[in-house]
């Protein structure tokens, strides 16, 4: 597993953060927290329906990324210890995530997972019993204001990259609009400006 300096930055951010929180793991399954941690990121979008993938971090192991069998590959460009099969049945989900914990070492003890991103119908009780009992608690809002909110140097310089690009996208769309073009028309130069952008740039 290949680590570049920024994630590096960010693993150990989240970990203080755990730390300060007595967490021995997280369970991430929002699709920005996942991107954060490991550079995973659903390709499709449905905030509150059934989590479809997680990524598991210790004090000092993971990320663990478990994923539908479909996409299994897409864990090729992440940056993961390794990758997990992960069932969409809510049910199934017990068992994989239970035994990634467990075989983590982790049992009867303190877990923080995002329940404003899981299911309402997740049996979270099941989880807890298949590991001795532990205390799942809710870390959404404080991944959020503690963790990802704040912006590394290295995250900012990325924002500004980024912003630069849209701003370069936009005024090619402002230029191929006039009369009579369609949506196609102005899309495509306005596309193909912000993809050479960003195969100029440090963001991928």
């Amino acid at each position: 597993m290949k680590v570049d300096n920024l994630t590096e930055k960010k693993w150990r951010r989240l970990r203080e953060y755990m730390r300060q929180e007595e967490l021995v793991a997280v369970v991430l399954s929002d699709n920005s927290r996942s991107r954060y941690a490991c550079g995973y990121e659903r390709y499709h979008i449905a905030t509150y329906l059934p989590f479809v993938h997680a990524v598991v971090m210790t004090m000092n192991a993971g990320p663990v990324l478990l994923l539908p069998r479909h996409i299994m590959r897409c864990a090729e460009g992440c940056v993961a210890e390794k990758a997990v099969e992960f069932t969409q049945i809510q049910e199934g989900k017990i068992e994989p995530l239970a035994s990634v914990l467990s075989g983590l070492g982790i049992q009867s003890e303190r877990i923080g997972m995002e329940f404003d991103f899981i299911h309402y119908g997740f049996p979270t009780s099941s989880l807890k019993e298949r590991l001795g009992d532990a205390e799942i608690t809710d870390v959404s809002s404080l991944m959020i204001t503690e963790v990802t909110a704040v912006k590394l140097p290295e995250e900012v310089e990325l924002l500004h990259q980024a912003a630069r690009i849209a701003d370069k996208g936009t005024d090619a769309a402002i230029k191929a609009t006039v009369e009579g073009a369609s949506e196609l028309d102005v899309a495509a130069p306005s596309s193909e400006c912000m993809l050479r952008g960003v195969l100029n740039s440090s963001i991928i």
